[in-house]
């Protein structure tokens, strides 16, 4: 039992690390005025993906003695993909209330104008835009972060987890001195 309550402590930590790395990256984008910056998503998924690596072979090597296995592996990761989500929705919550409310009305046009560049028709726009306007409350698109995120977690978890589980040797009888 100790040791769950270690490894949640533990993605608590890096989750609340990941996710003020994610708060940084943001505002440097908003900073530099590039709300649609083609690489933002790119720099965003390899900062998950380092911290969720890094933090999650630390926890093998320090706290379980070097040994973990696929599924420890891809629970570690994922809570802290989820832990992140949701200081990194707290935060995209308080940007689009309080430091850029015009945040969703650029993201709405921007969308259109994505939409009128693609060939759609007025018709096809309008059906899409209604659609979304339904979502344009910043309490959902904090929910959605909480969603996107959690997801990117679990799916660079099941990448990293391939490269962090350690067995160890599978002749060892004595496997009752691992955490």
């Amino acid at each position: 039992m100790g040791n769950n309550n270690t490894s949640l402590k533990s993605t608590m930590n890096l989750g609340l690390i990941l996710g003020v790395i994610l708060m940084i990256l943001h505002l440097l984008f908003w900073l530099v005025n590039h709300d649609g910056v083609k690489y933002s998503a790119l720099i965003n998924y390899t900062a998950i993906a380092i911290c969720i690596f890094k933090g999650t072979k630390s926890f093998r090597d320090e706290e379980r003695g070097g040994i973990m296995s696929y599924g420890q592996a891809l629970r570690f990761g994922a809570n802290t993909g989820f832990f992140s989500s949701v200081v990194y929705a707290l935060f995209f919550y308080v940007f689009i209330t309080v430091i850029d409310p015009e945040f969703i009305e650029r993201a709405r046009l921007l969308t259109e104008e994505s939409m009128y560049n693609l060939g759609s028709t007025e018709e096809d726009i309008d059906l899409i835009m209604s659609i979304k306007e339904v979502f344009q409350n910043p309490v959902l698109w904090a929910i959605s972060e909480i969603i996107t995120f959690s997801f990117i977690g679990f799916v660079v978890s099941l990448i990293t987890s391939i490269f962090v589980k350690n067995e160890g040797d599978p002749f060892n009888t004595n496997r009752s001195e691992i955490k």
